[in-house]
């Protein structure tokens, strides 16, 4: 579950991306994970997400 996202910061390595901090639900107890980088602005629309959204990601 996406809890926060911050600002878009400039990347040389990885162009525009964003941190993101959530909850992962599944497996196991619930605990906070950090996704990095995220390149947010270049999902296609149907991939970017919201406050409490619920992902399901590969990491």
């Amino acid at each position: 579950m996406i809890v926060v996202k911050a600002a878009p910061q400039p990347s040389r390595t990885y162009g525009d991306t964003v941190c993101v901090a959530g909850i992962a639900i599944v497996p196991g107890p619930p605990r906070w994970v950090r996704l990095y980088p995220v390149p947010f602005r270049y999902l296609d629309g149907e991939k970017r997400f919201r406050k409490y959204d619920i992902v399901d990601v590969k990491v």
